[in-house]
């Protein structure tokens, strides 16, 4: 089922990308989205993206045994993803082929 939020695009929130369960994790704020991001980490394999939480958080989620902020800079150290990035950024950084790809399974 293809679901569509367009005000999604304009709201800055947070992003986990798991690739094999073909999920975009788009989070905005004041909603206990940190606890549903930490919990969906523990699911991210090496290729995924996870972009960094507030530095208790990261400790909470590595003392768990999840996987930390991982793929979210490019190979110069850039980063590419933030924790603020909006879901038409995400999708053009992603790729129209990720992005439709996760937005079509069922």
């Amino acid at each position: 089922m293809k679901v569509s939020f367009p005000f999604l695009y304009e709201l800055r929130v947070f992003m986990v990308f798991l690739n094999n369960e073909k999920i975009i994790f788009l989070k905005t704020r004041k909603v206990a989205g940190t606890s549903f991001e930490m919990a969906l980490s523990r699911y991210a394999k090496a290729g995924d993206i996870i972009t960094p939480i507030s530095p208790d958080d990261e400790r909470a989620r590595k003392e768990l045994g999840f996987a930390s902020c991982q793929n979210y800079m490019n190979q110069n150290g850039t980063q590419v993803f933030n924790n603020h990035i909006s879901a038409s950024e995400a999708e053009k950084k992603l790729g129209y082929t990720i992005w439709n790809k996760v937005e079509s399974a069922p």
